[in-house]
């Protein structure tokens, strides 16, 4: 039996069926739809489609390909379609997918309003504002040598420094967030604290009739006070004082001597300092009781009295006058045990028993008496210590061509560094800056002024006020021109001198939108303050 082998030839037929072209379908933009100037913001693009659609993006006339899109603009325009535009390469349908941008700019024009130091124990209110879009949330934070101390919510704030700590400085910062953009920007102001603590009076406590006496008031002061003293219804201002302890007992007169005599005498009289800060005029007083003893003794009965009611004050007129029962020859005048003569400032009446200063100088400050000569030997009055005191404001009067001494007294750990400031201005004051504005660009304006010591400013922009020789603004507004103001003002001198400028605007809103790879990009942080 022979074997046989049977070949059979099948031919295999594979049809492959490729997936029909789909879409597009669901066209959608995302990176959000309110914009803020000079932000720079990433969008995608997304589709169900196959194969892969063809992605062109539409922004103005800018055209753009891909499933990405970096938008950045860079001035205020009106709200306009961002479009995707979705192609299927195979079937050439298309769908397109919309999004409504709007433009907004801020926070920006950032201040602070309030006072320009605190006073310890004593509240200070400050205010917040800024142009934002469409609103401003504010927050706050005080800080003493780097740590909070406190912090609050809202657009207003009060302070008020302790006075258990002897604080130099504290820092008040603001910072405001655009409710919609989230975006924010911060302002901050070192304020200095006034204050008075630590007041002693050094000097006797215990004091005897007819001697005189030098105290010392002393306290610590931030950054400095002026002292005043009140004794027996007379004021002086200095630092230290010489005092005569004076009588006021009964006397009885008989023939030409006054005889005052003291049995075991001794009073009490209040000694008053009182440190004014020179940056608040906040006032710190301390008093001590003087207990005044005295001798049997026997004076002559002639005494120097002021006729003028007010105080010696400089600038101003002042009259002593020798008084006593006698019938002089002659009154000789002594200032600190000199012989004095009438000058072009200084006048004696026919008979010489008063003398007027037609307006004292500081310099005219000393001891007088007046020298009475008849039959017997010369009488020499109780002397008379003039202390010329400043006027209220502070102002100085001198002599031409006279030289006055000025002594700067502070108490300092471990030491101060003084400086001395001669009160001028403000004059010639300039703003400075472009010489028209642009809408939608920050411009930067500066204030001047010739003053002595510095001056500080205060600017007036569309309606608000602004600090500080430098500012930047951006005109956000469709307007033909702005109207600016600065105020300088010496504090020192109190004066202030203000300077106006009217700038044209210029510039229409742009409708061009700018690409990342078109305009450098400008980084986040530059929008904080």
């Amino acid at each position: 039996m022979s074997s046989e082998c049977i070949f059979l030839n099948v031919s295999l037929d594979l049809f492959y069926r490729p997936r029909p072209a789909d879409g597009p379908y669901g066209v959608g933009i995302s990176g959000g739809d309110i914009l803020t100037v000079g932000v720079l913001y990433h969008f995608n693009c997304s589709v169900d489609c196959y194969p892969a659609c063809l992605l062109t993006w539409t922004w103005g006339n800018v055209t753009s390909h891909g499933p990405h899109f970096s938008l950045q603009i860079e001035e205020l325009i009106p709200p306009q379609l961002l479009t995707c535009i979705a192609v299927n390469p195979l079937i050439g349908v298309e769908l397109a997918g919309e999004e409504t941008i709007q433009v907004i700019a801020g926070p920006t024009n950032i201040q602070i309003t309030g006072p320009g130091f605190l006073t310890a124990g004593v509240a200070s209110n400050f205010s917040c504002s800024a142009d934002c879009y469409s609103s401003c949330s504010y927050s706050w934070t005080l800080t003493e040598e780097g740590l909070m101390i406190n912090n609050a919510q809202g657009n207003t704030i009060s302070v008020t420094p302790s006075t258990s700590v002897n604080n130099v400085f504290e820092t008040l910062t603001c910072t405001a967030q655009d409710t919609v953009s989230h975006l924010y920007i911060s302002s901050s102001l070192s304020l200095p604290v006034a204050s008075i603590s630590d007041m002693s009076i050094v000097g006797n406590r215990t004091v005897t009739m007819g001697q005189q006496y030098t105290f010392s008031c002393y306290a610590a002061c931030y950054p400095s006070c002026y002292i005043i003293w009140k004794y027996m219804g007379e004021t002086f201002q200095a630092d230290n004082i010489e005092i005569p302890i004076l009588d006021s007992a009964e006397n009885k007169t008989f023939s030409k001597r006054l005889e005052i005599t003291f049995n075991d005498y001794f009073k009490s009289e209040p000694l008053t300092c009182e440190a004014v800060n020179t940056l608040s005029n906040a006032t710190v007083s301390l008093t001590v009781d003087l207990t005044v003893v005295g001798e049997s003794i026997i004076l002559l009965a002639l005494i120097l009295r002021p006729t003028t009611q007010a105080p010696p004050v400089a600038g101003e007129p002042f009259s002593l006058q020798c008084v006593g029962p006698q019938e002089p020859a002659t009154i000789t005048w002594l200032k600190n045990k000199h012989k004095m003569p009438a000058r072009e400032r200084v006048h004696l009446s026919p008979d010489n028993t008063t003398i007027t200063f037609s307006y004292l100088f500081r310099a005219d400050g000393g001891v007088y008496q007046c020298v009475v000569v008849e039959d017997g030997p010369p009488i020499l009055s109780v002397g008379y210590l003039m202390q010329v005191n400043w006027p209220v404001g502070g102002l100085m009067y001198a002599q031409p061509g006279s030289t006055i001494e000025l002594q700067c007294v502070t108490t300092c750990y471990p030491v101060c560094s003084i400086s001395w400031f001669y009160g001028d201005g403000p004059k010639n004051v300039v703003i400075e800056g472009p010489a028209s504005l642009e809408i939608g660009v920050t411009a930067t304006l500066t204030c001047s002024a010739d003053c002595s010591p510095s001056c500080s400013f205060q600017w007036t922009v569309y309606g608000k006020t602004m600090t500080g020789s430098v500012i930047d603004i951006t005109v956000n507004r469709y307007i033909s021109e702005e109207s600016i103001s600065c105020q300088a003002q010496n504090k020192f001198t109190g004066n202030t001198a203000t300077t106006n400028e009217t700038l044209s605007v210029s510039g229409e809103l742009s409708r061009r939108a700018l690409d990342i790879g078109q305009i450098p990009i400008q980084p986040f942080h530059s929008m904080m303050g």
